[in-house]
């Protein structure tokens, strides 16, 4: 049985000190823990009509802050780490910033 989980994407606005600015919320519902990587994301940004480009993608720790608690995603490792707080967090918050 896989994992599934919610992927909160807040995309269009920037990281400001401890809070996301601007922007929207797209969920992405129904993401397979053990079939996520970065590629999978890239799919998941284009497909809300981003264009392929230097974006920096970010996930949060569950019950921390932005400021303590925002880890860069720059590897399928890190997507793995994220993929980690599955299932005891079963939304994982990902930002992006251009």
């Amino acid at each position: 049985m896989p994992e599934l989980f919610t992927i909160e994407l807040h995309h269009g606005g920037e990281i400001s000190y401890d809070m996301y600015v601007g922007g929207k919320v797209t969920y992405i519902d129904n993401c397979d823990k053990d079939l996520m990587s970065l590629p999978v994301i890239d799919d998941m940004v284009e497909a809300l009509g981003y264009s392929e480009g230097f974006m920096n993608y970010y996930y949060k720790i569950p019950n921390m802050d932005l400021y303590n608690g925002l880890k860069p995603i720059q590897s399928d490792s890190d997507v793995q780490s994220m993929c980690n707080f599955v299932p005891n967090c079963k939304t994982c918050r990902v930002q992006i910033e251009d």
